[in-house]
């Protein structure tokens, strides 16, 4: 056989097995052009290749991260999103801790029961006379990539306006927070699951939070919303308490007051609207 043929064969024989058998490095860059180039399912399968081949590399808890966003942003997919973001979010070894910080956040939005995408309105109303007597109509005027958000706007009594509603909330490490005036408290916390509690102090006042339903159906004036958490607080030594209820993608829809063996309607959503920008 030709000598020159042979070296061919050989090397090419090489080449074929460096690509099937690639290093972190190679299948990295293979996954990261993929997914860059929008190539999504290629993208997944090629992550999800990389952690099975090389789980101590000190990338895996990126990749997590990115194989778990195209879940949660491409494919509205949080079941398989959640158990990636959560790995990356636990991880202790990384040195790179942006990555932890980011996959934290990614739960915290998969989904999202507190969205603070910038241009977003809601218009709540009292059950009784659905907004005659009572509406509060709020929107986001600040926001930070949806980390963030400043939520302001005024409250009505019949046509008079009677107060200026503002409110900043945050989504850091695994809570949602809410800041009136000088006070910073978690008014969600992961995992959204049912029997999730957790105690706030506000001054010297405390309350105990509770998630006492998940995967709740609401139905208010503003529609019929799906995926809902049903979130208890009640203020120690107080016989009543209050539930909120938050619905995946719209955040908090209704209001009510609990008393043993009754729940009275308080608030409701009416409307909601997201600007052409926040849908992106």
């Amino acid at each position: 056989m030709d000598g020159r043929l042979l070296f061919g064969r050989t090397v090419l024989a090489v080449c074929l097995f460096c690509a099937g058998c690639g290093g972190p490095d190679l299948d990295y860059k293979q996954a990261r052009h993929l997914d860059a180039t929008g190539q999504f399912f290629r993208a997944l399968k090629e992550y999800e290749n990389f952690l099975k081949k090389h789980p101590q590399d000190h990338r895996s808890v990126e990749v997590r991260y990115r194989a778990g966003l195209i879940y949660a942003r491409k494919l509205d997919r949080c079941r398989e999103a959640v158990p990636l973001f959560e790995d990356a979010a636990r991880d202790r070894e990384t040195a790179n801790k942006e990555w932890v910080k980011l996959a934290r956040l990614g739960l915290l939005s998969c989904p999202d029961y507190f969205p603070l995408r910038d241009g977003t309105k809601w218009l709540y109303v009292d059950s009784l006379s659905l907004g005659k007597n009572m509406r509060l109509d709020v929107g986001i005027r600040k926001s930070s990539g949806g980390v963030s958000g400043l939520v302001s706007g005024k409250m009505f009594a019949g046509e008079q306006m009677i107060q200026w509603y503002k409110r900043s909330y945050d989504k850091q490490g695994w809570a949602v927070y809410e800041t009136i005036g000088e006070v910073k408290a978690p008014i969600l916390k992961y995992p959204f699951q049912k029997g999730r509690k957790w105690d706030v102090r506000r001054g010297k006042v405390l309350e105990t939070f509770e998630i006492v339903e998940a995967g709740a159906q609401v139905e208010v004036k503003a529609g019929t919303f799906e995926n809902c958490l049903k979130v208890r607080r009640q203020t120690s030594g107080y016989p009543s308490w209050v539930y909120d209820y938050y619905c995946a993608g719209i955040g908090r829809v209704k209001t009510s007051v609990g008393v043993p063996g009754r729940e009275n309607p308080n608030t409701e959503l009416a409307k909601v609207t997201f600007s052409a920008a926040s849908k992106d």
